[in-house]
């Protein structure tokens, strides 16, 4: 149970290795027309979100991800709003879209304009774990983020609510984005890590800041 609860307080890892740093995409290149097909096929397999891919299987993922990558035109911030689904993380649970071995949805709800958004993970179509953030643009495909509170809901009903501490920040490296389809490139960069701060995870656990791969859909 100590363990669980622990996993919802640090589930502020996620939105989190070689260098990937590309522009973002607004229309669908070459390389998406067989790249994107490619990754998707081979994540069916371990559903949605994909948990436990082998490692073979995610370094085909990641090598279909490069060539999505390389050469993708810029894409405006505006580009991020709505509802994203979680199809596949490299980063640990929670923030693979997982509380453990219990799958879960896990979703992100961008507002560029307020520069915020929600991470929510739902697990049994009951327990909802949201945690708020704020982000400002620190580069042309990167964001900084700053979480601000964590909460956990049943049934639509609030359970607990709490501010994170200061220094709770993440590096997002937007390398991909279609109307469809995002690609995130992410990690610790120097923030604070509550999973690391409570012992879930190693000191230098995901601190690259293009440590972890997410793989949205949108879902909107």
């Amino acid at each position: 149970m100590l363990r669980t609860v622990l996993c919802i307080l640090a589930y502020a890892h996620g939105f989190q290795h070689q260098p990937a740093h590309r522009p973002r995409a607004t229309q669908r290149s070459a390389a998406a027309a067989t790249a994107l097909p490619e990754i998707l096929d081979l994540l069916a397999p371990y559903g949605s979100p994909a948990l436990n891919v082998p490692t073979d299987v995610a370094t085909k993922v990641d090598d279909a991800v490069r060539r999505l990558e390389r050469d993708a035109p810029p894409a405006p911030l505006s580009a991020l709003d709505g509802r994203w689904r979680v199809e596949y993380a490299t980063a640990p649970s929670p923030s693979n879209g997982a509380l453990g071995p219990v799958r879960g949805a896990a979703f992100q709800v961008v507002d560029s304009a307020a520069r915020s958004y929600v991470n929510e993970l739902t697990l049994f179509d009951a327990l909802t774990v949201a945690v708020r953030a704020s982000f400002e643009p620190r580069a042309a495909d990167e964001l900084r983020v700053t979480f601000e509170a964590i909460e956990v809901a049943a049934f639509g009903t609030r359970l607990f609510a709490k501010a994170f501490p200061p220094g709770v920040e993440r590096t997002w490296c937007l390398t991909y984005t279609d109307a469809a389809t995002r690609v995130v490139r992410a990690g610790v960069d120097g923030g604070r890590s509550v999973a690391r701060d409570v012992g879930l995870l190693a000191r230098d656990a995901g601190e690259a800041k293009d440590a972890y791969l997410f793989v949205l859909r949108r879902a909107d």
